[in-house]
């Protein structure tokens, strides 16, 4: 029969684990609002700087994705095609002179927007996330010819939403491309001081890219500038010691965090167009 003391100390024990799972969960619903920031999509279209393109919605759950596909010119024979992971506070209508860019050097490209963002429905959550990109890549897989080979491409956050999914991916894709990669969630909440450190050990290791890109078995590139002010350098250095050969580690200088999409696409894409059309 079990003793008045015996009791106490299990009710104190289920209460310890029922506010440290409360605690957690409020803290991660609290930094999921901080770090996930959406933004509408812009006036732009691809047809603004002479692109033909496909205007899509892409079914995931009950919502809506928005995507826009560029098929680089059928005279190409490079059959390379891209799926875009764009990141956080971004719409698919930033990316046109990337899509430009790729569809120049004859690499079809499609971007979408994740559930809230742009013009897609829903909200954006670590949960609607996760089936926005399994989404995705399905659409993505039937929308490209077999004989085409297939990449999947990450920017800043959306390389861990990439990350995330890629081992049930990666047996259908020539290769991974990550830029502006960040180590963790949890070290990017730690380094924005959105969490003090000595509540670290609440928030769920989502997103943990150093952990994930040990799964990945196929040829990667990561692409990082030495002068982003978001995410160290560092970072990307700790993902490319944790990946499997093959791959590729390109740091760049003098380039800012939105470099990528603001004017000066062509210096961070350049490593991007050399690893796809060599694999």
């Amino acid at each position: 029969m079990m003793t008045q003391s015996a009791f106490i100390a299990i009710a104190i024990l289920i209460s310890l684990v029922l506010l440290f799972y409360s605690t957690r969960l409020i803290l991660f619903l609290s930094v999921q609002k901080s770090i996930l920031k959406t933004k509408p999509n812009g006036k732009e279209t691809p047809a603004d700087l002479g692109l033909e393109y496909e205007d899509f919605k892409i079914r995931s759950g009950s919502r809506e994705l928005q995507a826009w596909w560029v098929k680089a010119s059928p005279t190409n024979d490079s059959k390379k095609a891209v799926l875009i992971f764009h990141g956080n506070n971004e719409s698919i209508s930033e990316w046109i002179p990337v899509q430009q860019l790729l569809c120049q050097h004859g690499i079809s490209s499609i971007v979408f927007d994740y559930s809230g963002f742009g013009n897609s429905s829903g909200k954006a959550t670590i949960q609607t996330l996760r089936e926005d990109v399994i989404a995705a890549w399905n659409f993505f897989h039937e929308k490209v010819d077999n004989n085409v080979d297939k990449y999947l491409l990450g920017l800043s956050l959306g390389t861990g939403f990439l990350l995330e999914a890629s081992s049930s991916l990666t047996s259908k894709i020539r290769g991974i491309i990550l830029i502006a990669v960040y180590s963790s969630a949890r070290d990017y909440v730690l380094l924005k001081k959105i969490l003090p450190s000595s509540l670290a050990f609440l928030f769920p290791n989502v997103y943990n890219n150093v952990q994930r890109i040990r799964s990945v078995q196929i040829p990667l590139l990561i692409v990082h500038s030495k002068s982003d002010e978001v995410f160290s350098s560092v970072m990307a250095q700790r993902v490319y010691a944790a990946a499997n050969e093959p791959k590729s580690l390109v740091l760049l200088d003098g380039l800012k965090h939105n470099d990528t999409l603001e004017g000066k696409a062509a210096d961070y894409f350049a490593p991007v167009i050399e690893f796809l059309k060599g694999n």
